[in-house]
């Protein structure tokens, strides 16, 4: 881990966030497996924490604001 990451506490905040979506205080049940996907995802792909933590504020944030499944926004986005 760099020692940056350390003084900002980004593993920390990617633990409560990661702990918010499996307790579906940060987005809804349905949602849910599709985050943890895509954070294992993102990890594989070699993203750093702080990346995978923004991105998975981001699409809680999108979720609450939408109120709809992921799969359901993809088709209507196509």
């Amino acid at each position: 881990m760099k020692d940056g990451w350390k003084i900002h506490k980004c593993s920390k905040t990617l633990e409560w966030r990661l702990k918010g979506i499996r307790e579906h205080r940060l987005c809804s049940e349905t949602n849910t497996a599709y985050l943890l996907d895509f954070h294992n995802f993102l990890f594989a792909e070699g993203l750093s924490i702080p990346r995978v933590a923004k991105y998975l504020r981001l699409l809680c944030k999108i979720d609450s604001n939408i109120n709809k499944d992921f799969k359901d926004v993809h088709k209507v986005l196509n």
